[in-house]
Formats: C-alpha cells, structure tokens, sequence
C-alpha cells in the first residue's frame, strides 16, 4: 500500500509540474508571437528586439501554430479559443507573410486593358559576370525577355571596362531597343547603382539624401501617355550576412546556445533595424512630398514583410504581393536565409491583379519580383 501511495504521489506531482510546464511554455511561446506579429507598429529605436521578433516571424508562427494544436488536441476549449483569437487578430501579419488569393493566373489571361508590367530586382553587380555577343550575360538576358515596361535594379554596379563586368556602354548596346530611357543614380557617393530601365521618357531623375556609406534611394519622374507618374527606387540598409555568418548563427542553434545566439543576432542586426526605420521614414516623407496617387515604391528593402520599414512606406498604398501574390515568396534565398524582403507597393491610382517572384532566375543572390497593373476604377 505504501509503494502504491509513492507512486501514485509522484504520479500526481509529475501531472502537475507537466501542468504548469505547459501553461509556461504557451505563455512564452504565445507572448514571443504577439511581440512578433504586431513588430511592424514598434519603432526599433524604442524596442529593438521585437524587430528581430518580426524578422522571424514564420519561425515564430510554427511554435505558435504547435501550441495551439497543443490545446487542441488536448481539448482545453478556454485556452484553444483563447490562441485562436490571437491568430484572428494577427491575421494581417499572416496574410503580409502568405497572402493565398485564387484566380490570379485566370486575370492575367483574361484581363485585355490597359497594364503595366513592373519589375524590381536586385542584380547584385549584374552577378560579377562578364557580357558578350556569343554568351549574354545572365542578368541582361533575364532583363530582356521579361517583356516588362518598367525595370527598377539595385545594386546595378557597372564596370568601367568590359574586361572587368558589365559596362553601360553594354547595357545600352543589349537593352536600348526595347528600353529606349535608361538613368542610373549612385546610392551614394562610391555607393552601389539604382537604375531604371523604362519604356517611356525619363523627364527628372535625382537621389534622395539618406545617411548610409553604400545604400539609398532614388527618384524618377517618367512620361507614361501624357501622364506624369513617379518610382521611387529603394535599396534600404544592407544586413550583410555572409554565408560564414549564417553557419556560425547555425552551429549555436545545433548546440543549443540560445543566449549566445540572441547576443550575436542583437549586436549584428539592432543597428540595421534602427537605420531602416530612420531610411524608411526618409523616404516616406519624399513621397508624401510629391502629392500624388500614380506612385510606385519598389526595391530591395532588406526587410520582410512584418517589419516596421515596410509598414512606413506601406502607408496609404498597396503592396502588390500582398494583393496580388500566392504563398511565401521568397525573395533572397541562401544556405541559412529564406526571406522575400524585395518589394513593389503602388500608389492609388495602380490596382495589380498577378504579382509574382520569379525563383527560377538565376545570376544574382536575389529573385525578381514583379507586378502587372492596371488603372484603378
């Protein structure tokens, strides 16, 4: 009887350290995903580590997602209502992240008015290859049969010779038929390239201050049937993380080295986060500046979209994935990163209707992404 009562004791303490284990864990795991989904309305400045929630925000969603089949299964209706209720009410991060819309491919075949095709790719120097008669380079390739009107590149590094990659005397030579205005902007002084390849007049083309070494923005004022219509390219702060950097982050994950993680994610990322917000609302205040609906923000925004950069220049328009994509889709894609921080957001008077990241181009380290549109009703 003794033994029996031991047992039955432990038995009872076990069921009841599970317990408290359990509500622990949901609690954790459910305040992470709040901190996670509503990041994008937390400046960086103020609260820097739930910026870093928002960039692993799908992460953070799957232990969610596992709590809440937690409570399912073990049918505790107060709580599995309780976590269904967050999700409704963090629908909007979900659906920024995964937007599932049907009928996408059907408008595109059936839709005969007026559109555009817009793209946004960052070429990353146009992959450091070299260009030439009997075998184009990759990225000018892709460029020239992706029939689009409007092409915005960062990072479009040009070379000074042939000899040594891409020159723009090539660009010109391969591009120039189908893309008659071509300008180009330096991010910054010795930056990296922001160009706009277009199928109507460039009439104003100008860089937009920001504080970086190698990032920014520019815009440009284009003619299209008589209308004026503005793009802003945008190639916010770069992460800069290296392959080297990502296996380093993934050797302390394999050895369970959270704290360590947190500290080296803390110290490489917060600085990047609080100059995105700074850029982001740099650029925000341009746009506003120009007063006018037929507006398109594209580009390399080095961040997801659950971020608070995205959200600022997201304001008062449309992100054209978001409305007219399907699924994740990635946009930079590595041995240890899986994000899609390019983007294309439209002004009111641009409604798209097939939004899309081409994954199967190769020659840069990122995918493009783009936009058909057609004029707002």
């Amino acid at each position: 009887m003794a033994k029996k009562s031991l047992w039955y004791s432990l038995e009872i303490g076990v069921r009841f350290i599970l317990r408290w284990l359990s509500y622990i864990l949901t609690a954790a795991t459910t305040l992470l995903y709040i901190c996670s989904a509503f990041s994008p309305y937390i400046p960086p400045r103020l609260l820097s580590p739930v910026a870093l929630l928002g960039l692993f925000f799908p992460l953070v969603f799957i232990g969610q997602l596992l709590v809440w089949s937690y409570w399912l299964v073990r049918r505790r209706w107060r709580i599995f209502i309780g976590l269904s209720l967050i999700f409704v009410f963090s629908w909007e991060s979900i659906s920024s992240y995964m937007p599932l819309h049907r009928g996408l491919s059907r408008q595109l075949e059936e839709y005969q008015g007026p559109r555009l095709k817009v793209l946004s790719y960052n070429v990353c120097g146009f992959g450091f290859e070299h260009h030439g008669s009997q075998r184009p380079n990759k990225v000018l390739l892709y460029l020239k049969s992706s029939e689009a009107d409007l092409i915005c590149l960062q990072e479009a590094s040009l070379a000074q010779d042939k000899d040594w990659g891409v020159t723009m005397g090539q660009v010109k030579a391969y591009l120039g038929k189908k893309y008659p205005y071509i300008s180009l902007i330096p991010a910054q002084d010795g930056g990296s390239g922001l160009m706009l390849l277009s199928r109507y007049p460039i009439k104003e083309a100008e860089r937009i201050p920001m504080p970086s070494r190698t990032n920014g923005a520019a815009h440009f004022k284009i003619n299209i049937g008589g209308q004026e219509t503005h793009i802003i390219n945008v190639h916010l702060e770069s992460f800069r993380l290296s392959q080297a950097l990502g296996q380093e982050y993934m050797n302390l994950v394999a050895k369970g080295k959270a704290f360590e993680l947190q500290d080296a994610l803390r110290s490489k990322l917060t600085p990047i986060f609080r100059h995105h917000e700074r850029q982001a609302k740099i650029v925000k205040r341009y746009a506003d500046s120009l007063q006018t609906e037929r507006l398109i923000i594209c580009g390399d925004f080095n961040d997801t979209p659950v971020s608070y950069a995205h959200e600022k220049l997201e304001r008062d328009m449309t992100d054209a994935f978001i409305k007219a994509g399907n699924g994740l889709g990635y946009s930079f894609v590595s041995r240890t990163f899986l994000v899609r921080i390019d983007h294309i957001l439209l002004g009111k008077a641009f409604t798209p209707y097939y939004t899309k990241v081409d994954a199967g181009v190769k020659g840069s380290d990122h995918y493009p992404i783009f936009t058909y549109i057609k004029p707002t009703e």
